[in-house]
């Protein structure tokens, strides 16, 4: 996509690496995961901070970068490059983002210490569900403990040919489009070997009875909606058992599953509908 910009030689050496890892980048991430310029540039710099570069190197190389690829293309906004750039700065001085991704590795190990964590085998059970749900359909905390986002027990529905788990938001917090749809979390066992579907329905066998089907989906054992607090604990108790950094939050399987997809080669336009961002 941006290859063209970056044919014209430079004697300058950091031009010329600038060029050197622009085309090292475009190898060790898939184009298709970009649907404009402009996000490609956002990932070159994101590609740049994962391998370690120091701040005043990105920029540098971000800039010459930019410059030709403007210099076919004045439209190009790099605003949002520029701003990850600028976190890329926070980071290297101890600010900013506090929250490290959730993999599927780790998310097998969070699964396997839950029965030595959870109170009970329904609690365990359920943590396993939630946690699990809450990754592979990006959700945030609130959207599984008790708040005015939760998931309604009606809401959620397990469909088969292909399987998978649909999910109804009957109100939205992430939605910029202002509409409340569907988020469909296809069964992900085949390329993670984690059985989502299995999980949901070891949990929704051990439920007890809805009272109404405006209840929560995650409730305890007395039928009383999880808390944020609860969840909190078992990921605090979690972390300690594993040596899990305390930049592991409850928005770490969101960011974790986001980021798998990106580098899946899905487009960021889908990953941001189904993240409802």
């Amino acid at each position: 996509m941006l290859e063209v910009a970056l044919l014209s030689k430079s004697s300058h050496y950091g031009n010329h690496r600038a060029e050197v890892l622009f085309q090292k980048f475009l190898v060790a991430v898939p184009r298709k995961a970009f649907d404009s310029e402009e996000q490609q540039l956002s990932g070159f710099v994101a590609w740049f901070s994962l391998e370690g570069y120091k701040p005043a190197t990105i920029k540098t190389y971000f800039a010459h970068v930019c410059k030709c690829i403007q210099s076919r293309n004045p439209s190009i906004n790099s605003s949002e490059a520029n701003s990850l750039i600028r976190g890329t700065y926070c980071l290297q001085q101890g600010k900013g983002f506090s929250r490290k991704p959730v993999t599927t590795v780790m998310l097998k190990q969070l699964i396997s210490s839950l029965p030595n964590i959870a109170v009970n085998r329904y609690m365990s059970v359920l943590w396993q569900s939630m946690v699990s749900l809450m990754f592979f359909s990006l959700l945030q905390v609130g959207e599984v403990v008790q708040s005015d986002h939760t998931l309604h027990f009606q809401n959620v529905r397990i469909s088969q040919n292909p399987c998978q788990i649909v999910l109804k938001f009957h109100m939205a917090k992430n939605d910029h489009t202002g509409q409340i749809g569907q988020v469909s979390a296809v069964h992900p066992k085949g390329d993670s070997g984690i059985d989502l579907v299995n999980k949901l329905l070891n949990y929704l066998v051990m439920r007890p009875k809805p009272k109404h089907m405006e209840e929560p989906l995650y409730v305890d054992m007395l039928g009383l909606p999880i808390s944020e607090c609860q969840f909190q604990n078992m990921l605090s108790k979690a972390k300690k058992i594993l040596g899990w950094s305390h930049w592991v939050t409850s928005h770490s399987f969101r960011m974790g599953r986001a980021t798998q997809l990106f580098l899946n080669g899905i487009l960021v336009h889908w990953i941001k509908q189904m993240g409802r961002w």
